[in-house]
């Protein structure tokens, strides 16, 4: 019985060996092959006609410049070229100073963007523009002030409001500003009922002072 065992084990071993020492032999052999394939391209392709080498060199002079081309690939079905070292430097610098200029270029026009939004925020139309925002609340506290029940008063806040401004209204110089609110409120039966409101202002842009002209609700 430790006979067979020990038999066993030995041919066990011997299969594992054997195959260890194919699969090595063969990555080998793999590998040796692939660097005679290489060796073989190598020997035997041919390099371009003088005719096809003039012609890529003629291409890379003409896109590099004939003093910036250090030598071409003689195989390659396409104008490949080497660049000279200096000329490699140019490029590098040529893209780094294009870089900086686009970054300047783009905080130029941010600083002009800047001050365009500066001034327009001083001028009468964006003086307005600034109020719109307070008239809107005016106008929500007077529609609530006015209902009869000023803590049942829903407003619509996705529709229904908007907002319009007129500039150089009258022969002051002021604007018109229209506010428009919708929503519910509650009536004297205790029901919530539809409503509409619409406040208009005067604004005089110069002094900075408003005035409701009128309240519908």
């Amino acid at each position: 019985m430790e006979t067979t065992g020990y038999t066993i084990g030995r041919t066990l071993r011997f299969i594992v060996n054997f195959v260890s020492a194919m699969f090595k032999t063969k990555k080998r052999a793999i590998g040796s092959i692939f660097l005679l394939f290489v060796l073989y391209v190598g020997l035997t392709v041919e390099p371009n006609s003088a005719e096809v080498q003039a012609a890529h060199l003629a291409q890379c002079e003409q896109e590099h410049g004939a003093g910036n081309i250090k030598k071409i690939n003689k195989y390659s079905s396409n104008a490949e070229c080497t660049l000279t070292d200096e000329y490699k430097e140019e490029i590098k610098l040529a893209k780094a100073k294009a870089e900086e200029d686009r970054l300047a270029k783009i905080e130029e026009e941010k600083a002009i963007a800047k001050a365009k939004a500066e001034a327009f925020a001083k001028s009468p139309e964006g003086l307005t523009k600034k109020f719109v925002s307070q008239a809107g609340m005016l106008c929500t506290n007077a529609t609530r002030n006015s209902a009869k029940f000023p803590n049942e008063v829903d407003f619509d806040w996705l529709g229904g409001n908007s907002s319009n401004y007129w500039m150089d209204f009258n022969d002051k110089g002021e604007s018109r500003v229209m506010i428009t609110k919708t929503g519910k409120m509650m009536n004297g039966l205790g029901m919530m009922v539809p409503f509409k409101s619409v406040c208009k202002f005067d604004y005089n842009p110069q002094t900075n002072k408003y005035k409701l002209i009128e309240f519908l609700l």
